[in-house]
């Protein structure tokens, strides 16, 4: 390889260079490779993320509103509804007026998901059996000057149609609210206004309104149970969802203006906001500001959300002095509502 003067060989000097060409050539091809590996993961959307939409094939009542929700989702979210029924780009969702089948579909298209569920609208009018008078505590004024509603009488829970239910799940029959027997209700409670077991709770600024129930709460419900409260924010007659209007009974004499709730299912408790946009004529997702308290006894749900929040969603002027509102503990099996306790009546 070497001459006599100890200089490589023109031949040596050949065979090196091929083989620093190969070398290179092959350094080059693997980073091709890497970059081609690289890109085409980053394209290529993966197989195990599959949408979950939440709820799944359902049942609702003509003209009902559902809440969808959708897991494993990678980007912002596209809803859509098929011709009858509506559905706005929170995933909140209208059945259609008259019976049929609806399809729901949620979609990502930068990562090309989408996931669809079959929603089935049937015609289910709830109607209501009087229940038989009971005697009722006398009530006690707050500090406030608010006089509360009397408590409920337990076991007073019924069907979506009147009836008595064979079981209720626990934690559904409500014993008292913060709302007074002429549906009155104070916004902004003082402290000498609020239970012991929500002291504290609401800070400066907070509407707080209250629900207590016969029996305590579970670390996880056993049925699918949405805790509402329905509020009439200026007590007029003429804004707001219109009365009677809704399947579950719970804005009987009430135009409600926004809607705060504790929803509890399997998978735990989580809370929701609503107000009622009078231009399309359905509720609106509002920004989820609502926090809860489940007190120690888990008798007691708090539910508290900023007054600016409800200020600034709602179309309309708060009239603090005439608000309004009704507690109820709504079930809910296959999306349908099952059975419901009001407070009051």
């Amino acid at each position: 390889m070497f001459d006599e003067k100890g200089m490589l060989t023109d031949r040596a000097r050949g065979i090196l260079f091929w083989i620093s060409m190969a070398l290179i050539a092959i350094v080059a091809i693997s980073a091709v490779l890497f970059i081609f590996r690289s890109c085409s993961q980053t394209l290529s959307p993966s197989r195990d993320a599959v949408l979950i939409i939440s709820p799944s094939d359902t049942f609702m009542c003509t003209g009902d509103q559902r809440q969808f929700t959708v897991e494993g989702a990678e980007g912002t979210v596209a809803w859509e509804a098929s011709e009858g029924c509506s559905i706005n780009q929170s995933g909140f969702f209208v059945a259609s007026s008259a019976p049929g089948r609806c399809t729901v579909t949620a979609s990502v298209r930068d990562a090309r998901q989408e996931e669809s569920v079959e929603v089935e609208v049937i015609a289910c009018t709830p109607t209501t059996t009087p229940l038989p008078p009971t005697p009722a505590p006398t009530a006690t004024p707050t500090p406030g000057g608010v006089v509360l509603a009397p408590d409920d009488p337990q076991g007073d829970v019924r069907t979506a149609a009147g009836g008595v239910p064979a079981a209720v799940p626990v934690g559904v029959d409500i014993r008292s609210a913060s709302v007074a027997s002429d549906l009155s209700v104070v916004l902004q409670p003082s402290a000498a206004d609020v239970p012991e077991g929500l002291a504290g709770f609401a800070g400066e600024g907070d509407v707080l309104v209250w629900i207590q129930l016969y029996e305590a709460l579970p670390a996880v419900s056993t049925a699918d149970i949405d805790w509402i409260f329905a509020l009439d924010l200026d007590g007029s007659a003429t804004s707001g969802r219109p009365a009677g209007s809704s399947q579950t009974g719970i804005d009987a004499g009430l135009w409600d203006d926004a809607v705060l709730a504790l929803d509890g299912d399997a998978s735990g408790y989580s809370t929701y906001f609503l107000y009622w946009d009078a231009g399309s004529n359905v509720y609106q997702v509002g920004a989820n500001e609502v926090r809860y308290r489940i007190d120690d006894s888990r008798t007691l749900i708090g539910l508290a959300i900023p007054y600016d929040t409800l200020a600034r969603s709602v179309a309309l002027t708060i009239v603090p002095g005439a608000a309004k509102g009704r507690a109820g503990a709504v079930v809910y099996s296959q999306g349908v509502v099952d059975m419901v306790d009001l407070h009051p009546e």
